[in-house]
C-alpha cells in the first residue's frame, strides 16, 4: 500500500466511526436503547435490569419501561407506583415504593418533571445501565 493509500483508508475508518458515536459517547449505543430490550415482558424486564439496585434505579428502570426508552414520552407516577406494587415480590424489586424515589431518581439527572405527577427520561438515565449507583 502506498502512503496515499493508507491516509485514504485511515480516513474512510475514522468516518466510520464518527458515524457509529452518538451523544453518548459510545460507538453503535443510543440513549434511547443502550443495548435495553424493552420487548421483554414486565417482571422479565425488571428481573433482568432492576433486580438488586436502589429504589431511584428502579424508579427510573419503571420509567424507561414504560416509556419504552423513549425521552420525548410523559409517564404518571401513579402509573409507576401501581406497577411497582404489583412487582414488589423480593425476586422481582423487593421493597415497596417510595414516593421520595422520583425526587432522588431526577435530582441524580436520570429523570425530569415537565409538570406535577408526570416523569420522562432525562438526558443521563443511560447511567443506570452500566453501572448501579452506589448508596
Amino acid at each position: 500500500m502506498t502512503d496515499h493509500d493508507l491516509l485514504l483508508d485511515l480516513k474512510r475508518r475514522v468516518e466510520a466511526l464518527e458515524g457509529l458515536t452518538t451523544a453518548t459517547g459510545t460507538a453503535g449505543q443510543s440513549r434511547s436503547d443502550y443495548g435495553v430490550n424493552f420487548g421483554l415482558n414486565p417482571n422479565a424486564f425488571v428481573s433482568k435490569y432492576a433486580h438488586g439496585k436502589t429504589g431511584k434505579e428502579k424508579f427510573t428502570w419503571l420509567v424507561a419501561l414504560l416509556a419504552k426508552g423513549d425521552e420525548s414520552v410523559e409517564v404518571s407516577v401513579n402509573e409507576v407506583e401501581k406497577m411497582w406494587n404489583r412487582m414488589s415480590a423480593q425476586v422481582l424489586l423487593g421493597m415497596k415504593f417510595n414516593p421520595k424515589y422520583p425526587n432522588e431518581a431526577k435530582t441524580k439527572g436520570w429523570v425530569d418533571s415537565s409538570k406535577s405527577g408526570y416523569y420522562r427520561l432525562a438526558a443521563g438515565w443511560y447511567e443506570i445501565c452500566e453501572v448501579g449507583e452506589k448508596g
